[in-house]
């Protein structure tokens, strides 16, 4: 689990530190006030691309919990 956003920052900072081809490309977005769902594609170098979706529970204009699914 990740609390806050300097856990955040760090969590993504060593991800791209540990797979620096990591990349990730959007390709579906829907938002409303409450929730935000996401389907993009997850691309490293060598592996096979990875078709994730997400979805953003927000709360008071803040991400309060994440579901991510990898397919």
């Amino acid at each position: 689990m990740v609390q806050g956003k300097p856990a955040l920052y760090d969590w993504w900072e060593s991800a791209f530190e540990t797979i620096p081809s990591l990349h990730y490309r959007v390709t579906s977005l829907t938002a409303d006030a409450n929730r935000v769902f996401m389907e993009y594609v997850r691309t490293v170098e060598n592996e096979q691309d990875m078709l994730v979706a997400e979805v953003l529970e927000i709360k008071d204009g803040k991400i309060v919990f994440s579901r991510v699914y990898h397919g």
